[in-house]
């Protein structure tokens, strides 16, 4: 079995953060945004993992005083294949 990865795309960044969907689409063209992992027909896609070193990164920035919420929620996941189990999907790497 493959490694997981785990995808966010812009309504679970929202989630996370506690900000609109549109405010993270806005984040997401800044340079110290990280970059997508793919673009879907549905939106750009990130790793969880990149997300959250952002989040760390900007928590002394201008992110931190837009209300970052400080616990990250487990079913903040993008669904990225056809098989879902609550709220979250797995991409193996021998699947990319």
């Amino acid at each position: 079995m493959g490694t997981t990865v785990m995808l966010m795309g812009a309504r679970e960044i929202a989630n996370r953060l506690g900000l609109s969907r549109q405010r993270v689409q806005q984040l997401a063209d800044r340079d110290d945004f990280p970059a997508p992992f793919q673009t879907l027909f549905m939106g750009r896609v990130w790793l969880s993992h990149d997300i959250e070193l952002w989040i760390r990164a900007s928590r002394a920035g201008d992110v931190a005083a837009e209300g970052v919420a400080d616990c990250p929620a487990a079913h903040d996941c993008a669904l990225v294949e056809d098989e879902q189990l609550d709220g979250r999907a797995e991409v193996r790497t021998s699947d990319l």
